[in-house]
């Protein structure tokens, strides 16, 4: 668990975003994007692709591949 800026996250294996609930299934849906998508400032259960993961329910599996890039951070 990373803690930033007052939010903490989660990694899976992979290095990608914990997106919860948890679902085991072969059939997935992959989300690459920047830090919108990765859910910067948000916690695990809030970004999109855990919305979209409870919505769907069990039969895909939601991967949040997405990367927060910190370019434009100061110093």
């Amino acid at each position: 668990m990373c803690i930033r800026d007052r939010y903490s996250y989660s990694t899976d294996s992979h290095g990608f975003r914990t997106t919860v609930p948890s679902v085991d299934s072969n059939e997935q849906v992959l989300i690459v994007g920047d830090s919108v998508p990765f859910g910067v400032g948000v916690t695990d259960e809030s970004t999109a692709a855990s919305h979209l993961q409870r919505l769907i329910g069990k039969r895909y599996r939601i991967i949040n591949a997405s990367v927060a890039m910190m370019a434009n951070r100061p110093s």
